[in-house]
């Protein structure tokens, strides 16, 4: 641009002084709309029209999406048993045990309880090294304990 048409003032032609602010305050202030954020247990939470047994009810969308997941699951639908054990997983119902160790321990009647306990808090369940290994002897085992 030449130096003579700096001065000018007119259309399209602002002060000098008023020309560009500081600041980096510029004509599109807001910039580009931001997009709404979708709310989706809102929406998850949104009532549906459903015919069950021949009348129509109305049911959370997320539980008649579930009972059709299970339903799926059910007939054998492999991605849909992962995606229903997801859910109860991350809901809190599929939880492991809290001891791995859950089992009836029988107590030989030949042992004293005391010296049964004090062996197990020594060395855990039994089978025990040595000739009194913890259980309970062959001939007084129930048939279906023995292995064939």
């Amino acid at each position: 641009m030449s130096d003579s048409n700096d001065g000018q003032v007119g259309y399209c032609r602002p002060p000098i002084h008023s020309r560009f602010q500081k600041g980096g305050v510029g004509g599109n202030r807001p910039g580009r709309r931001k997009a709404e954020t979708l709310d989706m247990a809102a929406i998850l939470d949104e009532d549906v029209s459903v015919t069950e047994g021949g009348r129509k009810r109305r049911k959370p969308a997320f539980e008649v999406e579930f009972s059709n997941l299970m339903t799926k699951a059910i007939k054998g639908d492999i991605s849909a048993c992962r995606q229903v054990t997801k859910h109860l997983n991350d809901a809190g119902i599929l939880k492991p045990p809290a001891d791995a160790h859950q089992y009836v321990l029988r107590i030989p009647l030949h042992w004293k309880d005391e010296d049964w306990k004090a062996m197990y808090d020594l060395h855990g369940p039994p089978p025990w090294d040595g000739p009194d290994d913890g259980l309970i002897p062959e001939y007084r085992r129930p048939n279906h304990w023995s292995e064939e």
